[in-house]
């Protein structure tokens, strides 16, 4: 069977850990070399690295901080160096801090935004700028199925994603005649390494509002992103790609009477 991405270029952001390490090994295996870069977590880029190192595409981490936009030109142009050309970019990079609507500082507020609004919005400017030069590319941003159904307390973290969704529609108008392809990619609930342990029972719980019964792995969110960085999905863009194992289509009211709780 041949490989989805066999030999294309890849810079994938925020990838130490979580989702963004998901999609770091999905491509890897399906044959892409990799620019892959992470802020402050190196023992998770090691690992990740030594995982990868074994599949035997080319792999490179880079230190960066998506946050600090000045950065993003050299950046890129590292990533170009090292891989020759850029093909696909996955703007995966993000931040959040659960915080009532009532007490988010202007702090918080800026926190938030520049890494997962402003940094994705100039990562994506950058690679644009290559991938019309070289008339393709492929730019992905991660997004989430909350800017659907909220949850309480994620009110900044919501507002950037919700920004995401709408500037990937923008992209996908004003690049397309440079032939490149901007998508939104929109996980549900994916379990990641920094989750508390939930009790057998409070999983369940939880289970309840997952209609194909079982959490995301970052895995599932990776074979998706691969797809749609294929040549498999070339006509589709300014889309959203949710990933959630049907969460966001259901509407959970309490059982009536003649249903089974």
């Amino acid at each position: 069977m041949s490989l989805l991405l066999k030999d294309k270029c890849a810079l994938i952001t925020g990838t130490s850990s979580g989702i963004g390490s998901g999609i770091a090994r999905v491509f890897a295996r399906e044959g892409a070399h990799l620019v892959l870069t992470y802020r402050k977590n190196s023992s998770g880029m090691d690992r990740l690295m030594q995982e990868l190192g074994a599949m035997g595409g080319k792999v490179k981490a880079l230190q960066a901080d998506i946050s600090d936009v000045t950065s993003l030109p050299a950046l890129m142009k590292a990533a170009v160096a090292e891989l020759g050309r850029l093909d696909i970019l996955v703007n995966n990079a993000g931040t959040t801090e659960r915080c009532p609507f009532m007490d988010v500082t202007p702090a918080v507020y800026d926190r938030i935004f520049n890494t997962n609004a402003r940094g994705t919005f100039f990562c994506a400017q950058e690679a644009a700028r290559i991938m019309a030069r070289q008339k393709s590319g492929k730019i992905i941003n991660i997004s989430t199925f909350q800017t659907k159904n909220v949850t309480a307390n994620s009110s900044v973290y919501i507002a950037t994603k919700g920004g995401i969704d709408k500037m990937t529609e923008a992209m996908a108008l004003e690049l397309a005649p440079f032939n490149i392809q901007v998508n939104t990619v929109s996980p549900g609930w994916i379990t990641v390494e920094s989750d508390p342990v939930m009790t057998p029972e409070a999983a369940a719980s939880y289970l309840k509002h997952i209609p194909y019964g079982r959490f995301g792995n970052s895995d599932d969110v990776g074979e998706t992103v691969a797809f749609v960085a294929s040549d498999r999905a070339t006509f589709m863009t300014g889309a959203k790609i949710v990933v959630d194992g049907g969460q966001s289509v259901s509407l959970s009211f309490p059982p009536r009477s003649n249903e089974i709780a």
